[in-house]
């Protein structure tokens, strides 16, 4: 599925436009197991029954004072949902809990081209980089609009 960014980030100057992929929407939550446990009686619930616990300490990010959390990934009706529990009060993710509560935290695209693009026109202005790493798997940044608070993650592959 090729989709185009959301009309209100910033366009290429070249003029071509970004190809990306949704891949999902994050929650953030102060308790994964009985958010999870909510969850299970709703209809067309799937989850594969896996949560996953995560580390990323400060000298690792990019941007960012770090994080530790636990996740877990659950779909409806094709849509994929990260569940995300901060397990420390120092990330990004438990501050926007202390600051909005618990719900909608960010939506997530797959970058399909130019990676660096992303972070080169979104940190400005308009947009702050909120957090930014890169492991062996791939490269993560997220985005937050300084107009309106939403906060957009994109990832992507390292480099050859």
């Amino acid at each position: 599925m090729k989709t185009v960014v959301h009309e209100r980030l910033p366009n290429n100057p070249n003029g071509s436009e970004l190809s990306v992929e949704f891949k999902h929407i994050g929650i953030l939550v102060n308790d994964l197991d009985k958010t999870l446990g909510h969850m299970k009686g709703l209809p067309d619930f799937q989850w594969d029954g896996t949560v996953a616990e995560w580390e990323r300490p400060k000298e690792k990010m990019i941007v960012g004072n770090g994080y530790k959390g636990r996740a877990a990934y659950v779909a409806f009706g094709g849509i994929t949902i990260e569940i995300i529990q901060p397990l420390v009060d120092y990330s990004f993710h438990a501050d926007a809990i202390k600051a909005r509560g618990e719900g909608i935290h960010h939506i997530c695209y797959n970058v399909k081209d130019d990676f660096d693009r992303i972070v080169r026109e979104f940190d400005g202005d308009k947009y702050q980089i909120v957090a930014q790493w890169e492991s062996d798997v791939g490269r993560t940044v997220f985005i937050q609009s300084k107009e309106d608070g939403t906060i957009y993650e994109f990832t992507g592959t390292l480099k050859a």
